[in-house]
């Protein structure tokens, strides 16, 4: 944001600097009228560009991926990290392993926070990536083959 309008303000003060080494002369509204024009056109310019740079961020729905951009081929998760974990309320969840991911999944890192969660089990806790909300986020699981735990 900061750059282009530095950039159209550098580009005015060197285009109008031969203006300003000129002498005032009084009742020249012509020249004032074109000054004002030439700083409102750059004024627009720099709007339109802010305003194409803010629509291609908001191109992932306005969600924060930690700056980085997935190809589709790293968007297929392992299968072998699905597993279905029978949660102390009952349910049973399906979900993607923490540890199979870490181990599995080169850009675990990259993942959406918003999609992780951990399970309650009658053992221990199950830390992991809720599924549907990663299909959401467009990210799709190789052939699926669901063990359970």
């Amino acid at each position: 944001m900061k750059r282009p309008l530095i950039a159209s303000l550098l580009s005015a003060t060197i285009a109008f600097s031969s203006v300003a080494a000129t002498p005032v002369r009084a009742g020249n509204d012509e020249d004032l009228l074109k000054i004002l024009l030439g700083i409102a056109t750059i004024a627009i310019i720099a709007d339109a560009a802010n305003d194409r740079r803010d629509q291609s961020q908001q191109t992932n729905g306005g969600q924060d991926w930690n700056h980085h951009a997935i190809p589709a081929r790293q968007r297929v998760l392992p299968s072998q990290c699905v597993v279905e974990v029978d949660a102390r309320r009952g349910r049973d969840v399906t979900m993607l392993g923490r540890r199979c991911m870490e181990r599995n999944y080169r850009w675990v890192n990259r993942l959406p926070e918003q999609c992780e969660m951990t399970v309650e089990t009658r053992r221990h806790d199950r830390n992991g990536y809720n599924i549907h909300c990663l299909r959401r986020a467009g990210y799709e699981i190789g052939q699926r083959r669901v063990r359970s735990n």
